[in-house]
């Protein structure tokens, strides 16, 4: 009561007492429930959240406040009150939507495609180098030695060829191959610069130990050796293999589209970063590609500084060479003959300076005597 004013119990909450003094008799409306009504006079006012939802909040007040599973995952039970109750889709399907209500929205991955962990919100294509005909598969078969496929995502054997392997036996006609990693649901932005790098150089070591190659000839896009890039945002990790010569694209295709590659890099990683956070790898691509070290090219805005340095440069020298010269004529005494003299000190053309940027055109040195002189040259 609120001066002499019966108050409603705040949405959320209930109370079924008479005469009630103040707001301490509302009762939450418990976990896993919610309620938008006021005044409400019984729990029976606070409604399960529905099939797919989930709230670990007590008196939440509106139907929002129960949170819809993950892409992924489904939960059939009413009332749920933590995202423990959301079951993940198992291997081989996938579920690309938030809040489904039963195991049925799973859908089985198609052919020339796969999926190789639980809770998948999509299916991934089978990488180069690798097909399947069948439905909810959770790994590719690897094409024939000497054979590869043009792309990713093929269903059928004979996407294996030999026109991608021409010129070479073993598929690599470079002996090197690109590798890339994608990572499943891992939050980088929880690792610290140096954690980062140790978890780059056991990547590295695990492909350099799957291909045969020694830790340096992996290297990342920016050409460092032993390591790996990772892109933090996508989750993407990238990676070249370098000297390979005793093994052909298939064989690495093998050794690292296995699941004993994936588990490999989840205890490695795990090492670095602890139990509770192993690296899940949801696809794993090779790709037969040359190394191609950075290069490093002056941008239009640095051109643009180097110009306008190299400008102000020569016109400074353009200033000091006619100030100079200036006041070398105004303290000579003037020579008197039957015709004007030419003024020898001052240059009518500048001199060319081979591979220098401060050459200045005469026609500029003329103007800024004019400026200097006030319009009179001896």
């Amino acid at each position: 009561m609120d001066g002499g004013q019966c108050t409603a119990c705040a949405a959320g909450k209930w109370s079924d007492k008479l005469g009630a003094m103040d707001s301490t008799v509302c009762t939450a409306c418990p976990l896993g429930t919610w309620s938008s009504a006021k005044g409400a006079i019984s729990e029976a006012n606070c409604i399960e959240c529905s099939e797919g939802t989930w709230n670990d909040q007590e008196g939440a007040a509106s139907q929002t406040s129960c949170k819809k599973c993950r892409r992924g995952t489904w939960s059939d039970r009413r009332g749920a009150t933590n995202e423990s109750t959301c079951v993940a889709c198992q291997v081989g399907t996938y579920q690309p939507a938030l809040g489904q209500a039963n195991q049925s929205n799973c859908i089985p991955c198609a052919p020339g495609n796969y999926s190789t962990v639980a809770g998948a919100s999509a299916c991934a294509f089978c990488p180069q180098g690798s097909w399947n005909k069948g439905f909810e598969a959770i790994a590719c078969s690897v094409c024939p030695q000497g054979k590869w496929t043009s792309g990713s995502g093929s269903l059928r054997l004979d996407q294996c060829t030999n026109t991608a392997c021409i010129g070479s036996e073993d598929c690599l006609p470079d002996s090197s191959a690109r590798v890339t990693i994608e990572v499943f649901n891992f939050d980088w932005s929880t690792l610290s610069s140096h954690e980062l790098q140790r978890v780059r150089a056991a990547i590295a070591r695990d492909i350099a130990s799957a291909c045969d190659v020694d830790d340096e000839a992996v290297v990342g896009i920016d050409g460092m050796n032993g390591t790996v890039t990772i892109d933090t945002t996508t989750g993407r990790v990238t990676a070249f293999v370098l000297k390979i010569h005793s093994l052909s694209a298939n064989d690495l295709a093998a050794r690292l589209y296995s699941s004993d590659f994936r588990e490999q890099l989840a205890n490695s990683t795990a090492d670095v970063m602890g139990s509770s956070q192993r690296l899940l790898a949801t696809i794993v691509a090779v790709e037969p590609e040359p190394f191609a070290a950075p290069t490093t090219s002056m941008t239009t805005t640095e051109m643009a500084s180097v110009t306008t340095t190299a400008t102000a440069a020569a016109m400074a020298t353009a200033t000091s060479t006619v100030t100079a010269t200036t006041m070398t004529s105004a303290t000579t005494p003037a020579v008197t003959t039957s015709r004007p003299a030419p003024a020898k000190d001052i240059p009518t053309e500048a001199p060319a300076s081979r591979g220098s940027s401060a050459a200045v055109p005469a026609a500029w040195l003329s103007l800024i005597l004019l400026v200097a002189t006030g319009g009179q040259v001896a």
